[in-house]
């Protein structure tokens, strides 16, 4: 079975400074994984390209997790997972896959996000699927995730408007 989200985000930025100083950004998306979504780490091994030309990016971090027992008992209380994403400046989309060090063979997370201006800023429009192959644990563990992606989702909006206050990244 595979877990389909779909998410939207008004941020009040230009389209130019939603892909420059956000998504791109190491700065912003270093601050998002640590103050955010409560990672206690984050590398990274690969960022190769420009928006002019596309980009890829990958990423390893380490999350504390609060999951239920079945799934700490697999994974412990924290797990590694590392962020193989691009952007493909032709499309102006950024697509991501997790890959969690443990079982990342039989566990896919993949992400699509596309950006759409509008008349205070632009629109963030996120695609997210999770599908585990694990029998007898794998809707648990798609439920867990397709749960912590939300609330990811809700804390990444949160830090977002405020980082962007922050940085005084407005439009207008």
């Amino acid at each position: 079975m595979t877990i389909a989200l779909e998410n939207r985000q008004h941020f009040p930025v230009s389209l130019d400074t939603y892909w420059r100083e956000l998504c791109v950004s190491l700065e912003y998306t270093e601050r998002l994984y640590r103050e955010a979504l409560g990672c206690t780490d984050m590398e990274v091994l690969v960022n190769d390209g420009d928006l002019e030309t596309g980009l890829k990016r990958r990423l390893r971090f380490q999350k504390p997790i609060d999951a239920p027992v079945a799934i700490t008992k697999i994974f412990g209380k924290s797990v590694s997972i590392e962020e193989h994403s691009e952007f493909d400046a032709r499309a102006r989309c950024w697509r991501y896959r997790m890959v969690p060090a443990i079982m990342g063979d039989r566990i896919d997370i993949r992400g699509l996000v596309h950006v759409v201006i509008n008349d205070t800023g632009v629109e963030q429009q996120s695609q997210n699927t999770v599908t585990c192959r694990l029998f007898g644990l794998g809707a648990i563990i798609e439920h867990f995730v397709g749960k912590s992606t939300e609330e990811g989702q809700r804390d990444k909006t949160q830090f977002t408007q405020r980082y962007i206050a922050e940085k005084r990244l407005t439009v207008g």
